[in-house]
């Protein structure tokens, strides 16, 4: 009894917490420019041993070229890189790509 009445409680309790809510846009400006750096580092384990461990690195740039009608023409550059090394700390993989492209965006949420 004691846990209906705590998973009814906590229900009602997340249902307020909806009634609350903020609602956010994303309003394209054209000439805006970002920059993203995401850097990532993981150990690999093979049945609980370690095989390899791994470093990557990703970097968007993103500039608005162009705004009508909530949609927008969006110039992205991506470039990813990684390393990886193995048990003994020796270079197992090095890679390096990028691209770039214009890409049309249309914003769905409003």
């Amino acid at each position: 009894m004691k846990k209906r009445i705590i998973l009814l409680l906590l229900f009602f309790l997340s249902f307020l917490q909806l009634l609350d809510a903020d609602f956010f846009k994303f309003i394209h400006v054209k000439g805006e420019k970002y920059r993203m750096l995401i850097e990532v580092t993981e150990k690999v384990f093979i049945n609980g041993e370690f095989y390899s461990h791994a470093e990557i690195l990703n970097k968007i740039a993103v500039e608005i070229l162009e705004v009508k009608n909530k949609a927008g023409y969006i110039s992205a550059l991506y470039q990813t890189s990684e390393r990886s090394y193995d048990d003994q700390g020796r270079i197992i993989i090095r890679l390096l790509e990028g691209f770039s492209r214009v890409l049309y965006y249309k914003s769905s949420l409003f």
